[in-house]
């Protein structure tokens, strides 16, 4: 089992932009916020997975079924609108908090998000006054689950 603990603000998933390119042509811009989001996520996980290397058991990425558990403490920041209106975020769901991070987690602790056989996930507090807080747990699952 490792657990890591990440200050990181959570952004939840979401679908990108549509455009469109000429007369046959069209696509999916992906969100901005997003991608820092996960590449800040990234980044804090190589950082910490890297002073902790030597305790592990087993090499990261890890391969095969694994068990995920994630606590998301979620500051709502505000933000000036194009109207110029004070603006707070709004709170997240659960599953796109879980989809954004298992996206971002990909390559450094495991292969690819359909791994995950089992998951527990929690938002522990989603405020204006909240610590930005990530804190994930992983492990092998028991005897008896697999990967279906």
């Amino acid at each position: 089992m490792i657990t890591l603990t990440l200050d990181v603000n959570p952004v939840p998933w979401k679908a990108g932009t549509a455009y469109r390119r000429g007369p046959r042509g069209a696509g999916i811009a992906k969100d901005a916020e997003l991608t820092a989001y996960q590449e800040a996520v990234k980044e804090a996980l190589r950082e910490r997975v890297e002073a902790i290397r030597s305790c592990f058991m087993e090499p990261l990425p890890w391969s095969g079924p694994i068990v995920l558990d994630v606590w998301f403490t979620r500051r709502l920041d505000t933000y000036v609108s194009d109207s110029g209106r004070n603006v707070t975020k709004h709170r997240a769901d659960l599953s796109n908090l879980v989809k954004a991070f298992e996206d971002a987690c990909q390559g450094i602790l495991f292969d690819n998000d359909n791994q995950v056989v089992m998951n527990s996930a929690r938002i522990v507090d989603q405020s204006k006054e909240a610590e930005p807080l990530i804190q994930v747990r992983i492990s092998r699952p028991h005897e008896g689950v697999s990967r279906a």
